[in-house]
């Protein structure tokens, strides 16, 4: 709307006239195109609704209000254009997702904008090739209306729920490039709008020319209401939590879309109903087998029920499907992260996992998590002094990690260097004071060096663990210790 009353004033004061140009408030649309597009893809159709709203005037080819309406739309649309090749790159970056093997969605979606479609949908689904057509002949004859029409506010209210109706589909049609884009729910609010507006217009129209129909208007637009009503509450229920989400996509694209049921998969899994979502993810690779990411889910979910074996195999296919390592490729690294974790769990095998480790770290040198897992590996191998290098590589990308802090004060504590070990655990603590392990450790470490100025620091410690509900039979020896080496006799006892 902000951007159609900017483009308004640049025609003159006078809408009418339009016949000179105020270019500071044309610019002005296109600096609030630009905002809108930031915020959400659906933006950059708004030069579109202009396009088509200035179309719609009727004026002579050989008048100087269509000459000048002319610069304006030569201006708007090249200025659209540079926005899409330049100021917003990453469009054609983004990945395409797989495509459901449904009937086109842009076209059901469209179709669902004629009452007699939403009508018919809401009684019992059928096919819609003969409604389609429907739809598209009066999609036709309502757009001659508005280029034809002598009265100037129909066409402007035709235009605009037809502009409302179809252009926010046009990001996700990836007609003009690929953007990656997939039509989700949201994209229909604006179409609802332009919808209401014909529906709207169409009842003010007939009542006006035929006023013995009102009566039968009234009804149908009760019905027409109602009908939307009961499909609204019923949507309603699919929105409960993710899995009766995205178990309603299923229902619509039953086979064909591994994304469906990677998504059902990963809602059942924060449930920690694991077995259904391997069933689920399984699916996502029976459909396409190609889909590094389904088969990483496959292994995560065999991991989580300890079905290590096949776990295995599961991620190895997924390195097998890998194409050629990028630097800095995130979903590749993953890759080698999750199989070289799994085989950790195999003491035998640490030198393999550590290899991978390395892997992961070559393709993305900021990876953390990577530096952190594979210094553990080399602290069970006796390679502290390794192990110390890697924590601080990991702390030179990610210096305000408590984990980091913390494991390099176990590092320092297997070379024998306590005080460097305790500086470290305390500053672990300065970035996370409830790190169960640093509180746990440092306490002990300072109960052993026997120091009588930080033995109050230690009990404070100790007791947070207990206060917190993280205590347990090391966190009590140690406080009675503490109790002890203080003369406290009565506090070291149970």
């Amino acid at each position: 709307m902000a951007v159609q009353s900017s483009w308004r004033l640049s025609s003159t004061l006078d809408p009418y006239a339009r016949t000179s140009t105020h270019w500071g408030s044309l610019l002005g649309s296109l600096f609030l195109t630009a905002l809108a597009t930031l915020s959400k893809e659906q933006g950059i159709t708004g030069p579109g609704g202009l396009t088509l709203e200035s179309l719609s005037q009727k004026k002579t080819f050989r008048s100087k209000s269509f000459r000048e309406g002319l610069k304006r739309l030569t201006v708007l649309l090249g200025g659209t254009l540079i926005m899409l090749l330049e100021a917003f790159p990453s469009l054609h970056d983004l990945t395409i997702q797989p495509p459901a093997q449904n009937p086109p969605i842009s076209v059901a979606s469209i179709s669902g904008s004629s009452s007699a479609v939403q009508n018919s949908v809401a009684i019992g689904p059928c096919q819609p090739n003969l409604l389609t057509l429907g739809c598209l002949a009066l999609f036709y004859k309502l757009l001659m209306k508005a280029f034809t029409s002598s009265d100037r506010s129909n066409r402007t209210l035709i235009h605009l729920s037809l502009s409302l109706i179809v252009l926010p589909f046009l990001p996700a049609s990836n007609l003009f490039f690929p953007v990656g884009f997939v039509i989700a729910e949201r994209v229909l609010y604006l179409p609802s709008m332009g919808f209401c507006l014909l529906v709207a217009y169409g009842i003010s129209e007939t009542s006006i020319h035929k006023p013995r129909l009102r009566s039968a208007l009234l009804v149908g637009l009760l019905l027409l209401t109602s009908l939307h009503v009961i499909k609204t509450s019923l949507r309603t229920r699919d929105w409960k939590d993710e899995y009766s989400l995205f178990s309603s996509g299923l229902k619509v694209a039953k086979t064909g879309n591994a994304k469906l049921f990677n998504n059902v998969g990963h809602a059942l899994e924060a449930t920690k109903r694991h077995e259904e979502a391997l069933q689920y993810f399984h699916a996502a690779v029976g459909i396409q087998p190609d889909d590094i990411g389904a088969h990483i889910n496959v292994g995560r979910s065999l991991n989580l029920l300890h079905r290590f074996q096949e776990a295995e195999e599961a991620y190895l296919k997924a390195k097998s499907l890998l194409p050629r390592s990028r630097p800095g490729e995130v979903y590749h690294a993953r890759v080698f992260l999750n199989l070289a974790t799994l085989i950790a769990k195999n003491g035998s095998r640490l030198e393999e996992a550590d290899s991978l480790y390395r892997q992961a770290i070559s393709m993305r040198a900021d990876y953390t998590e990577a530096y952190i897992n594979r210094g553990d590996i080399l602290i069970k191998l006796n390679r502290t002094k390794e192990a110390q290098e890697v924590y601080e590589a990991a702390l030179s990308y990610e210096n305000d990690n408590p984990d980091i802090y913390y494991n390099l004060g176990v590092v320092f504590l297997e070379q024998g260097q306590t005080s460097r070990a305790l500086s470290y655990l305390n500053k672990a603590l300065e970035y996370d004071p409830d790190h169960f392990q640093a509180l746990l450790n440092s306490a002990i470490l300072i109960q052993e060096s026997g120091s009588s100025e930080q033995r109050q620091t230690a009990l404070d410690r100790l007791n947070r663990l207990v206060q917190r509900g993280d205590s347990n039979e090391r966190v009590f020896f140690n406080l009675g210790m503490l109790s002890m080496d203080n003369r406290d006799l009565k506090s070291a006892r149970p």
